[in-house]
């Protein structure tokens, strides 16, 4: 287990006999682990890689889903100082495994159709609940914000996951 040792404790205080595995990433810096217990029941763990004060962006961002009547997963746990929130487990199964099965059998897949709804569903409702939210007020994407998700994509999908190195000069401009 590559955890930090502040989530380590954690989790090692609330669920003792817990089998941790490191899961697939997202596109941030966050790490995702699988907790199994004793009794076969799991559960989520994301790290955010630093303590947080108050509410997580993905606590404020369920609440703002869950008023819309998105469906999200559930959060069991926040804790703010170690950085870390535990949530409910839907599963291994993902849109891309479904998709190539469904490209061998040249069809398309009722869960793309689904997506696509479901996509849709949060542009409109999600839009809706989060005008209504103090999430409002904050800025779009401003420069700075544009700018290191730029760096950040260079980083870790064009050079870490495409492997493809270089300056990048003209994209960085």
């Amino acid at each position: 287990m590559t955890m930090r040792a502040a989530v380590q404790r954690w989790v090692e205080e609330r669920f003792p006999s817990a089998t941790v595995t490191e899961l697939a990433g997202d596109a941030s810096t966050r790490r995702f682990y699988r907790l199994a217990t004793a009794s076969g029941e799991t559960s989520i763990l994301m790290d955010y890689g630093a303590p947080f004060s108050g509410e997580s962006d993905d606590q404020k961002l369920t609440a703002i889903f869950l008023r819309a009547d998105l469906p999200v997963p559930e959060i069991l746990d926040a804790a703010p100082e170690p950085g870390c929130l535990r949530l409910e487990d839907l599963g291994d199964r993902m849109l891309e495994d479904e998709l190539e099965t469904a490209n061998e059998q040249g069809e398309t897949p009722k869960i793309l159709l689904e997506a696509a709804e479901l996509a849709g569903r949060i542009a409109r409702d999600g839009s809706a609940a989060l005008s209504e939210s103090d999430r409002s007020d904050d800025p779009a994407l401003d420069m700075n914000r544009f700018r290191f998700e730029m760096g950040f994509f260079l980083e870790n999908f064009v050079e870490k996951h495409r492997k493809i190195k270089g300056d990048h000069g003209a994209l960085r401009e």
